[in-house]
């Protein structure tokens, strides 16, 4: 049950992290009227976290 309950939080702390990735990616495009590479690059999103992140746009 406890390896059930650490998997659960480990899914749940990634997408949480996404999750804020891709506000602050918004932010960055609204507030600086770049694009959506653009503000990857600048925050310097990782290429794993690219293609997960591109799908949400």
């Amino acid at each position: 049950m406890c390896k059930a309950v650490e998997e659960l939080a480990k899914g749940w702390a990634e997408e949480s992290r996404l999750d804020t990735l891709y506000k602050n990616i918004r932010s960055v495009i609204k507030n600086t009227k770049c694009t959506v590479d653009q503000a990857m690059e600048t925050l310097e999103v990782s290429d794993e976290d690219r293609v997960v992140l591109l799908k949400r746009f």
